[in-house]
């Protein structure tokens, strides 16, 4: 169980560490921004909206999921199929 506990922290700092130097290095060159609305934190990058989260670090998290996957998604949608092969996320 120890061992088991041990990797997933371990697993959890790496992906912490590779998110927030993603952000580093978008805020560096100045092509990430953010706000607080009442949908929750607004995700840019590039002058497009890439992500909308409750939660700071989940809409960071949204938006370099969906930056580096090229789509889009928030956090209050649900993921379905339209039988192409290709995800619709319905917002609730």
């Amino acid at each position: 169980m120890t061992v088991a506990r041990a990797a997933a922290r371990d697993s959890a700092n790496a992906e912490d560490a590779a998110l927030w130097r993603w952000f580093a290095a978008l805020l560096d060159e100045r092509r990430i921004r953010w706000c607080h609305s009442g949908r929750g934190w607004l995700v840019s990058v590039d002058h497009r909206h890439v992500a909308t989260g409750t939660q700071f670090d989940q809409a960071m998290r949204i938006a370099k999921e969906n930056v580096e996957g090229s789509g889009t998604r928030r956090s209050d949608a649900v993921s379905k199929s339209d039988g192409s092969g290709r995800k619709i996320h319905l917002v609730k």
